[in-house]
């Protein structure tokens, strides 16, 4: 038996990640309910919803109609550590490291991945760290985006394919950090 994608998806939204709550009018929904309003973006490769009740977002693979959360290899995050301290202090306007590292909540000395799902945006994957998640000395959220380019050894596989990364397919480019 063969389900549409719009069907797949309202029932992954449905089961836990957060079904439309009645706020958006009888043409904003999807089918089984699923407001179109929480699309934050599409491609012809994924689609990426914003669930407020289940914190962050979600990124749906369209050739499946899976949840798709697996971005970055989790074995190479002590390589990752300079592009997260670059965004981190983008992020707070900070250029001291010893500063940011007397605020920054880290294992050791190593900045954690957020506990939210990676968000893709136009070249760039976003980082969003919750409140108190990443430092405590800010009031909200601290969010950074790191281009793809940036992060192509980092990226597994599938994040590739999915992100249509450019330079996926050979050498690496000389991405810079954007906020």
């Amino acid at each position: 038996m063969k389900f549409s994608l719009r069907i797949i998806v309202a029932l992954a939204l449905a089961m836990g990640l957060n079904a439309c709550s009645g706020t958006c009018g009888s043409d904003g929904r999807d089918l089984a309910g699923v407001c179109r309003e929480d699309l934050l973006r599409e491609t012809d490769r994924y689609e990426v919803y914003y669930q407020e009740d289940s914190g962050g977002t979600v990124v749906i693979d369209k050739s499946n109609g899976q949840i798709f959360d697996r971005f970055l290899k989790r074995y190479r995050l002590n390589g990752l550590q300079p592009l997260l301290w670059e965004g981190l202090s983008e992020a707070l306007g900070e250029d001291d490291m010893d500063i940011l590292r007397g605020y920054a909540h880290t294992k050791n000395g190593v900045i954690q991945l957020p506990e939210r799902s990676l968000r893709p945006v136009e070249g760039g994957l976003v980082f969003e760290y919750q409140d108190g998640e990443l430092v405590s000395c800010v009031g909200g959220e601290v969010e950074f985006t790191i281009l793809n380019e940036d992060l192509w050894p980092f990226l597994t596989r599938k994040a590739k394919k999915l992100l249509d990364v450019p330079g996926a397919h050979g050498g690496t480019a000389d991405g810079l950090l954007i906020l």
